[in-house]
């Protein structure tokens, strides 16, 4: 019979170390840096025990990587969200995907910056998940154009290019040094708005 500890079992408080310890990787990566960030930060942020630790993570890139699974999850969610709440003018629909897009990161920089900022990690394995993250997102922007073109197919690398872009001003907005004042929520939508408006599929 499995051990009830303050109304929770093993695999619950398991779960509930995981989060406290990816919710400490978020702040510390983004404060610190993933290099500067030692797994015994990452236990002191979460209270938890370096044994505790080791029972839920391999290492810091599992971690890391683990880190990167939620953002991800959470950022498609929101993106599918906005698409099915789109309007069917292409303009506004847009528009609105682009604010989505500007909030999921905006709303909390920590986000931006630990995925495309100074807090991020680079690591073979690594960069295998971006890469898969890269093509899940040219997946994304390819349902939204065929929602507002149906049967359009994109020259071959342009959902590539597109996404680079985005992603690219998203990097640049997160690393505080290119920055000559505190960024906000509305320099990044007016930078992707601009950039979204200059490359999408002419009328």
């Amino acid at each position: 019979m499995a051990r009830i500890v303050l109304g929770l079992d093993a695999e619950q408080r398991k779960e509930q170390r995981k989060t406290a310890l990816l919710d400490a990787a978020l702040e510390l990566f983004s404060s610190l840096g993933y290099s500067s960030t030692s797994i015994e930060q990452l236990c002191h942020g979460a209270g938890i025990s370096t044994k505790s630790f080791y029972g839920i993570f391999a290492d810091r890139e599992q971690c890391y990587l683990a880190l990167m699974h939620r953002s991800a999850a959470a950022l498609l969610e929101r993106m599918n969200r906005a698409l099915k709440e789109a309007p069917d003018d292409e303009d506004s629909g847009s528009e609105k995907l682009i604010s989505a897009l500007a909030h999921a990161f905006g709303d909390d920089r920590r986000r931006a910056i630990v995925l495309f900022g100074y807090g991020s990690a680079f690591t073979p394995i690594i960069e295998v998940e971006r890469r898969r993250n890269r093509q899940i997102a040219e997946a994304f922007l390819l349902q939204v154009w065929q929602r507002y073109r149906p049967g359009y197919l994109p020259a071959a690398g342009m959902p590539t290019g597109v996404i680079g872009g985005l992603f690219a001003i998203i990097s640049g907005w997160a690393s505080s040094e290119m920055q000559p004042s505190a960024p906000d929520v509305q320099h990044l939508h007016l930078a992707l708005h601009n950039f979204y408006r200059s490359v999408r599929l002419p009328a």
